[in-house]
Protein backbone atom coordinates (compact mmCIF):
# COMPACT_ATOMS: atom_id res chain seq x y z
CA UNK A 1 0.00 0.00 0.00
CA UNK A 2 2.73 2.44 0.64
CA UNK A 3 4.31 1.68 -2.68
CA UNK A 4 1.43 2.65 -4.28
CA UNK A 5 1.19 5.90 -2.07
CA UNK A 6 4.64 6.47 -3.07
CA UNK A 7 4.59 5.70 -6.76
CA UNK A 8 1.40 8.29 -6.96
CA UNK A 9 2.97 10.93 -4.94
CA UNK A 10 6.25 10.66 -7.60
CA UNK A 11 4.01 10.76 -10.54
CA UNK A 12 2.09 13.90 -9.65
CA UNK A 13 5.47 15.52 -8.62
CA UNK A 14 7.27 14.70 -11.99
CA UNK A 15 4.11 16.37 -13.76
CA UNK A 16 4.17 19.22 -11.95
CA UNK A 17 7.83 19.50 -12.28
CA UNK A 18 7.74 19.30 -16.22
CA UNK A 19 4.90 21.96 -16.65
CA UNK A 20 2.02 19.74 -17.49
CA UNK A 21 -1.48 20.60 -17.25
CA UNK A 22 -3.48 19.00 -14.10
CA UNK A 23 -7.02 18.04 -14.35
CA UNK A 24 -7.71 20.50 -11.96
CA UNK A 25 -6.08 22.76 -12.92
CA UNK A 26 -7.56 23.40 -17.13
CA UNK A 27 -10.44 25.02 -15.39
CA UNK A 28 -7.58 28.09 -14.32
CA UNK A 29 -6.05 28.51 -18.32
CA UNK A 30 -7.79 31.92 -19.66
CA UNK A 31 -7.24 32.10 -23.69
CA UNK A 32 -5.16 35.08 -24.59
CA UNK A 33 -6.43 37.67 -27.71
CA UNK A 34 -4.67 38.84 -30.21
CA UNK A 35 -4.01 42.16 -29.34
CA UNK A 36 -0.70 43.75 -29.73
CA UNK A 37 0.69 47.07 -27.51
CA UNK A 38 3.54 49.62 -29.42
CA UNK A 39 6.44 50.01 -27.17
CA UNK A 40 8.47 53.45 -26.63
CA UNK A 41 10.91 51.72 -29.43
CA UNK A 42 8.47 50.97 -31.81
CA UNK A 43 8.48 47.35 -31.24
CA UNK A 44 5.32 45.69 -30.52
CA UNK A 45 4.54 42.84 -27.57
CA UNK A 46 1.79 40.53 -27.58
CA UNK A 47 -0.73 39.14 -24.40
CA UNK A 48 0.80 36.22 -22.35
CA UNK A 49 -0.15 33.65 -19.94
CA UNK A 50 -1.48 32.69 -17.10
CA UNK A 51 -3.43 36.08 -16.72
CA UNK A 52 -3.20 37.19 -20.64
CA UNK A 53 -1.20 40.23 -19.82
CA UNK A 54 0.80 42.62 -21.91
CA UNK A 55 4.19 41.16 -22.52
CA UNK A 56 7.00 43.78 -20.82
CA UNK A 57 8.51 45.85 -22.95
CA UNK A 58 12.22 46.11 -23.75
CA UNK A 59 14.56 47.93 -21.28
CA UNK A 60 16.69 48.99 -23.89
CA UNK A 61 17.04 52.37 -24.30
CA UNK A 62 14.51 54.58 -27.11
CA UNK A 63 17.13 55.30 -29.99
CA UNK A 64 16.00 58.89 -31.11
CA UNK A 65 15.84 59.31 -34.89
CA UNK A 66 15.40 62.63 -36.21
CA UNK A 67 16.79 62.32 -40.07
CA UNK A 68 16.76 59.85 -42.52
CA UNK A 69 19.98 59.30 -42.45
CA UNK A 70 20.04 58.21 -38.86
CA UNK A 71 16.84 56.00 -39.82
CA UNK A 72 18.68 53.96 -42.23
CA UNK A 73 21.36 53.60 -40.44
CA UNK A 74 19.51 51.42 -37.60
CA UNK A 75 18.69 49.06 -39.95
CA UNK A 76 15.50 50.36 -40.57
CA UNK A 77 13.18 49.40 -43.87
CA UNK A 78 14.21 51.90 -46.83
CA UNK A 79 11.45 52.19 -49.46
CA UNK A 80 13.35 53.02 -52.50
CA UNK A 81 11.51 55.66 -53.87
CA UNK A 82 12.31 58.71 -55.45
CA UNK A 83 13.91 60.26 -53.08
CA UNK A 84 14.06 57.55 -50.73
CA UNK A 85 11.72 57.08 -47.51
CA UNK A 86 12.62 55.46 -44.20
CA UNK A 87 10.36 54.43 -41.31
CA UNK A 88 10.63 54.30 -37.67
CA UNK A 89 8.88 55.05 -34.30
CA UNK A 90 6.14 55.14 -36.22
CA UNK A 91 7.31 58.36 -38.40
CA UNK A 92 8.63 58.31 -41.84
CA UNK A 93 11.30 60.50 -43.02
CA UNK A 94 12.59 61.49 -46.24
CA UNK A 95 15.61 61.25 -47.91
CA UNK A 96 17.06 64.82 -48.79
CA UNK A 97 18.96 65.63 -51.91
CA UNK A 98 21.15 68.44 -52.31
CA UNK A 99 20.56 70.26 -55.60
CA UNK A 100 24.12 71.80 -57.11
CA UNK A 101 24.05 75.94 -57.26
CA UNK A 102 23.03 77.54 -60.67
CA UNK A 103 25.96 78.62 -60.89
CA UNK A 104 27.40 74.91 -61.10
CA UNK A 105 25.25 74.19 -63.98
CA UNK A 106 26.32 76.22 -66.79
CA UNK A 107 30.12 77.00 -67.83
CA UNK A 108 32.02 79.94 -66.88
CA UNK A 109 33.62 81.65 -69.68
CA UNK A 110 34.33 85.03 -68.42
CA UNK A 111 37.47 86.34 -69.38
CA UNK A 112 37.07 84.88 -72.81
CA UNK A 113 36.79 88.29 -74.75
CA UNK A 114 32.36 87.28 -75.53
CA UNK A 115 30.06 88.90 -73.22
CA UNK A 116 27.91 85.50 -72.56
CA UNK A 117 24.61 87.23 -72.30
CA UNK A 118 22.23 84.29 -74.06
CA UNK A 119 20.83 82.39 -70.98
CA UNK A 120 21.31 78.12 -72.28
CA UNK A 121 19.08 75.68 -69.43
CA UNK A 122 20.80 73.26 -70.59
CA UNK A 123 23.74 71.61 -67.90
CA UNK A 124 27.35 72.78 -69.82
CA UNK A 125 26.23 75.64 -71.54
CA UNK A 126 27.86 79.28 -70.55
CA UNK A 127 27.07 81.08 -67.82
CA UNK A 128 24.62 84.23 -68.53
CA UNK A 129 27.08 87.33 -67.79
CA UNK A 130 26.83 91.02 -67.37
CA UNK A 131 28.62 94.01 -66.66
CA UNK A 132 28.19 93.03 -63.25
CA UNK A 133 29.13 88.88 -62.65
CA UNK A 134 31.76 89.33 -65.45
CA UNK A 135 33.02 93.56 -66.49
CA UNK A 136 36.07 92.07 -68.48
CA UNK A 137 33.64 90.87 -71.30
CA UNK A 138 30.37 92.87 -70.22
CA UNK A 139 32.17 96.18 -69.48
CA UNK A 140 31.83 99.20 -71.90
CA UNK A 141 34.57 99.18 -74.61
CA UNK A 142 36.27 102.05 -76.39
CA UNK A 143 37.11 101.38 -80.46
CA UNK A 144 40.52 101.17 -79.14
CA UNK A 145 39.53 97.81 -77.66
CA UNK A 146 37.96 96.25 -80.68
CA UNK A 147 39.49 94.53 -83.67
CA UNK A 148 38.30 93.87 -87.41
CA UNK A 149 37.57 90.03 -88.97
CA UNK A 150 36.80 90.33 -92.65
CA UNK A 151 37.20 88.52 -95.93
CA UNK A 152 35.71 87.39 -99.35
CA UNK A 153 34.64 84.13 -100.51
CA UNK A 154 34.70 83.12 -103.50
CA UNK A 155 31.47 81.04 -105.02
CA UNK A 156 31.39 77.65 -107.41
CA UNK A 157 31.28 76.46 -109.68
CA UNK A 158 27.98 77.84 -110.96
CA UNK A 159 27.05 76.09 -114.09
CA UNK A 160 27.43 72.16 -114.79
CA UNK A 161 29.71 72.84 -117.77
CA UNK A 162 31.82 75.90 -118.26
CA UNK A 163 33.11 76.78 -121.70
CA UNK A 164 36.91 77.50 -122.23
CA UNK A 165 36.98 81.41 -122.28
CA UNK A 166 33.53 81.74 -121.15
CA UNK A 167 33.20 81.82 -116.93
CA UNK A 168 29.82 81.94 -115.42
CA UNK A 169 29.47 84.76 -113.91
CA UNK A 170 28.26 84.67 -110.07
CA UNK A 171 25.04 86.57 -109.47
CA UNK A 172 24.64 88.95 -106.19
CA UNK A 173 22.01 86.59 -105.28
CA UNK A 174 24.25 83.77 -104.82
CA UNK A 175 26.31 85.81 -102.59
CA UNK A 176 23.70 87.46 -100.44
CA UNK A 177 21.69 83.93 -99.95
CA UNK A 178 24.88 83.01 -97.44
CA UNK A 179 25.76 83.36 -94.34
CA UNK A 180 28.92 83.52 -92.29
CA UNK A 181 29.01 83.15 -88.47
CA UNK A 182 31.48 84.00 -86.08
CA UNK A 183 31.75 82.18 -82.66
CA UNK A 184 33.83 82.29 -79.58
CA UNK A 185 36.49 80.27 -79.56
CA UNK A 186 34.98 76.83 -77.97
CA UNK A 187 32.94 77.32 -81.33
CA UNK A 188 29.51 76.35 -79.42
CA UNK A 189 28.59 79.83 -78.84
CA UNK A 190 27.34 82.83 -81.79
CA UNK A 191 28.77 85.84 -81.30
CA UNK A 192 28.19 87.86 -84.92
CA UNK A 193 26.83 86.47 -88.22
CA UNK A 194 25.70 88.12 -91.37
CA UNK A 195 24.93 87.85 -95.14
CA UNK A 196 27.63 88.34 -97.38
CA UNK A 197 27.56 91.71 -99.42
CA UNK A 198 26.65 91.39 -103.19
CA UNK A 199 30.27 90.41 -103.97
CA UNK A 200 31.08 88.24 -101.29
CA UNK A 201 32.90 90.59 -98.77
CA UNK A 202 32.19 90.77 -94.76
CA UNK A 203 33.14 92.40 -92.32
CA UNK A 204 32.89 91.90 -88.69
CA UNK A 205 34.11 94.23 -85.69
CA UNK A 206 34.86 92.47 -82.79
CA UNK A 207 36.33 92.66 -79.34
CA UNK A 208 40.09 91.86 -79.13
CA UNK A 209 40.16 87.86 -78.73
CA UNK A 210 39.94 84.69 -80.40
CA UNK A 211 37.06 83.90 -82.37
CA UNK A 212 36.08 81.11 -84.97
CA UNK A 213 34.90 81.83 -88.47
CA UNK A 214 32.22 79.09 -90.32
CA UNK A 215 29.30 79.70 -92.90
CA UNK A 216 25.68 78.22 -92.90
CA UNK A 217 25.96 75.36 -94.10
CA UNK A 218 22.83 74.62 -96.43
CA UNK A 219 22.22 71.83 -98.75
CA UNK A 220 25.64 70.03 -100.14
CA UNK A 221 27.83 73.42 -100.41
CA UNK A 222 30.64 73.07 -98.39
CA UNK A 223 34.02 74.96 -97.96
CA UNK A 224 37.35 72.91 -97.53
CA UNK A 225 38.46 76.32 -95.58
CA UNK A 226 36.51 76.60 -92.98
CA UNK A 227 36.15 76.46 -90.46
CA UNK A 228 39.21 78.32 -88.82
CA UNK A 229 40.41 79.67 -86.02
CA UNK A 230 41.70 83.83 -85.90
CA UNK A 231 43.03 85.20 -83.06
CA UNK A 232 42.19 89.12 -82.95
CA UNK A 233 44.33 91.77 -81.53
CA UNK A 234 42.63 95.57 -80.53
CA UNK A 235 43.00 97.79 -83.47
CA UNK A 236 43.99 95.18 -86.37
CA UNK A 237 41.74 93.54 -88.78
CA UNK A 238 42.82 90.12 -89.28
CA UNK A 239 41.90 88.92 -93.44
CA UNK A 240 40.10 85.58 -93.81
CA UNK A 241 39.07 84.75 -97.84
CA UNK A 242 37.82 81.11 -98.40
CA UNK A 243 35.96 79.50 -100.64
CA UNK A 244 32.38 78.00 -101.00
CA UNK A 245 32.05 74.80 -102.90
CA UNK A 246 28.51 74.76 -104.24
CA UNK A 247 28.85 70.84 -106.07
CA UNK A 248 27.48 71.57 -108.79
CA UNK A 249 29.16 69.18 -111.12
Amino acid sequence: MKRIYLFWLLFIFVLIISGCTLPWQVSKQIPCTMEAKICPDGTAVGRIGPNCEFAPCSNLPVQTITNFEECAAAGNPVMESSPRQCRANGQTFTEEISKPPAEALCKDLCGDGVCQEIVCLAIGCPCSETPESCSQDCAQRTNDEFGIISGKVTIGPICPVEKVGEPCSVPASAYTSHQVIIYDSTGKIEVQKTYFNHNGTFAFSVPAGTYIVDIFKTGIERSPDLPITVTVKAGETVRVDFSLDTGIR
